[in-house]
């Protein structure tokens, strides 16, 4: 039996994972936050129509506490812990540099960078635990590898989870623990498309011409279920040779902006 935790799991690409991961045969743990009961209780009865187990534990990812709750329940509950795919992760407000809060630049740090951590550190923890082997998957960004103007401090966070994800796959390697991160352009996502509203009113910009110019070289947006489908493949045995990467999915948006 492989069982899986899946923080942000309520809906977007948390969602997307839990949903996939279950058809693949895993049993999953979902995490949010309280005020998202209602839709972590639709993913899980969506889980369990699928045949998987699954339970939900609500709570804030930047808690050690909490992730210490979070694994020892999984395991208690499900079973010894295979996968851990840090999701979970805010946006933050559109802005610049000279203008940026100081509040929402540590909310930003608290959740994306501690809290993605404290996932990782407790995960592979848990592994070492059981004799090793395990996946970790971390949520990173295209805005980590190339500065995307508007969102400064979230693409240091991610850039941060680019670093981080290379340092674990290090230390963790020779116990047979790999950690990868998956780097996606915009989503289309409730969280995103509350941020494209808000530039588009900051830059007058209209939505469409927005959406437009994050789109990828084949004109679309990425859907969660695309990046549902990769996760899913750094999770199989399929990519057992990669470790320690941050693997881009963004319909050639960075290289249309290179071109």
């Amino acid at each position: 039996m492989t069982i899986a935790i899946i923080t942000g799991a309520a809906q977007g690409i948390g969602k997307a994972i839990a949903l996939r991961l279950a058809r693949d045969g895993i049993d999953v743990a979902l995490c949010d936050l309280q005020i998202q009961q209602t839709l972590l209780e639709n993913t899980k009865a969506n889980i369990e129509a699928l045949g998987r187990k699954s339970i939900i534990l609500m709570g804030d990812i930047s808690s050690s506490i909490f992730i210490e709750t979070v694994i020892s329940e999984t395991v208690s509950r499900l079973g010894p812990l295979d996968i851990m795919i840090a999701n979970a992760g805010i946006a933050g407000t559109y802005s610049k540099i000279s203008t940026h809060s100081l509040d929402v630049f540590d909310k930003l740090v608290q959740t994306n960078i501690r809290g993605t951590f404290l996932c990782y550190q407790h995960a592979a923890n848990q592994m070492v635990k059981q004799g090793g082997k395990g996946v970790i998957v971390g949520a990173g960004s295209v805005t980590g590898q190339q500065a995307l103007h508007g969102y400064p401090v979230y693409g240091m966070t991610k850039a941060a989870i680019r670093a981080l994800t290379q340092y674990t796959a290090q230390e963790f390697g020779k116990q047979g623990i790999r950690c990868n991160s998956y780097c996606p352009a915009s989503v289309e996502t409730e969280m995103v498309m509350k941020s494209f509203a808000t530039i588009a009113q900051a830059t007058k910009t209209p939505l469409e011409d927005l959406r437009a110019s994050y789109s990828g070289i084949n004109g679309g947006m990425c859907t969660p279920e695309d990046v549902a489908n990769l996760v899913s493949w750094l999770c199989s045995d399929e990519s057992s040779f990669l470790t320690g990467q941050s693997v881009t999915i963004d319909g050639g948006y960075l290289m249309k902006h290179n071109l």
